[in-house]
């Protein structure tokens, strides 16, 4: 169990490194130290968990939600949370 939680935010993270580095991430594969890995895995499951409880303080629905029903219904919609 271990092991799936910190495969994702692994490959989130080389999915991230590749798209900004292109060919020269290439490079690095097995350049980089497992714990470095895990480290760099464990700061990014961090950030991700910071911005989610940042964002669902002011929004109903996940950023890629709301992005995907702005283009479902044609406009935007709405952003803040609806009190009970």
């Amino acid at each position: 169990m271990l092991r799936v939680l910190f495969q994702a935010p692994a490959v989130l993270a080389a999915c991230l490194v590749g798209l900004a580095l292109g060919k020269r991430a290439a490079a690095l594969v097995d350049k980089v130290s497992p714990p470095l890995e895990v480290l760099v895995a464990l700061a990014l499951f961090a950030a991700q968990a910071a911005f989610s409880r940042l964002w669902l303080r002011g929004h109903r629905d996940g950023p890629v939600e709301w992005f995907l029903r702005a283009l479902t219904y044609g406009r935007l919609p709405p952003k803040q949370v609806q009190p009970i």
